[in-house]
């Protein structure tokens, strides 16, 4: 997954690069059919991006939840022990 972000980040760049070349050779209000391709498919690469991205998280959180809930339900339980050994103790 890291691979393929960091591939989708290198064709970002290129994009950026070839984009910036052509900068400045036509009307403002009249740009090439390439470079409305070349920002299309930019917007398409940083939306996929930020999805493979946000999945990496996802997974990242998953794992946490599922290697840490076993030391979480202890942790919980003690406290609640405690909280009731006080209770008592008033």
């Amino acid at each position: 997954l890291e691979d393929e972000i960091a591939a989708l980040t290198l064709q970002l760049e290129e994009i950026g690069i070839y984009s910036e070349a052509g900068k400045g050779k036509y009307a403002v209000d009249n740009p090439p059919d390439i470079e409305l391709a070349y920002a299309s498919f930019q917007a398409e690469l940083q939306s996929y991006r930020a999805f493979r991205s946000d999945q990496d998280l996802a997974r990242s959180i998953g794992a946490a939840v599922y290697s840490d809930g076993p030391v979480i339900v202890d942790l919980t339980a003690q406290e609640v022990q405690s909280h009731e050994d006080r209770l008592f103790a008033l």
